[in-house]
């Protein structure tokens, strides 16, 4: 009688502990997959809404990069009257200014994209300046723009064209 009375006090207790264990874990795989789909849905709504700006980004720092291309600085920035001087400055200046313009474009691209456009314009900036400090500073800017179109053809320079094939790479992989 003992035995059975233990085995009934048993049964009593473990049937409802083994299904509260087996209810608790169906719930917590039900709410673990329902966060799951939750947080899926909020990526996709997510990435409906950044797409549009993340092109854009691109777009802008394509256009960016084509600007700071040396025959594009010099074709929308020299003028008839200016010195070396005058168009080493307007180039140097636009070009710092459209960066600090476009700073916020980094957060819809790669960390690696975004230091090859940094690097791509500190390197044309040193190369103005460099070619300009081997010109008399008052002389027509028409020299500037001759140094800097040797340089482009005697070091056969593609870093503008290289970061534009990055950029573009890297945007075609968002679809």
């Amino acid at each position: 009688m003992i035995d059975k009375s233990l085995f009934d006090i048993l049964f009593y207790l473990v049937s409802p502990c083994l299904v509260m264990a087996t209810t608790y874990i169906m719930l917590q795989k039900f709410f673990e997959r329902e966060q799951r789909m939750q947080l899926f849905e909020l990526k996709k709504n997510t990435q409906q809404h950044t797409l549009p700006l993340r092109l854009q980004a691109y777009e802008r720092m394509v256009l960016y990069v084509e600007r700071m291309m040396f025959n594009n600085l010099i074709n929308r920035l020299n003028q008839s009257d200016f010195t070396v001087r005058q168009l080493q400055f307007s180039m140097i200046n636009n070009l710092r200014d459209e960066y600090e313009h476009n700073v916020a474009q980094q957060l819809y691209m790669s960390s690696e994209i975004w230091m090859l456009i940094k690097q791509t314009k500190e390197e044309t900036i040193r190369i103005i300046i460099s070619i300009a400090e081997n010109i008399d500073a008052e002389a027509p800017s028409a020299q500037l723009a001759k140094g800097l179109f040797e340089y482009i053809i005697n070091n056969d320079y593609i870093k503008h064209q290289q970061t534009l094939d990055a950029l573009k790479a890297e945007a075609r992989q968002i679809f």
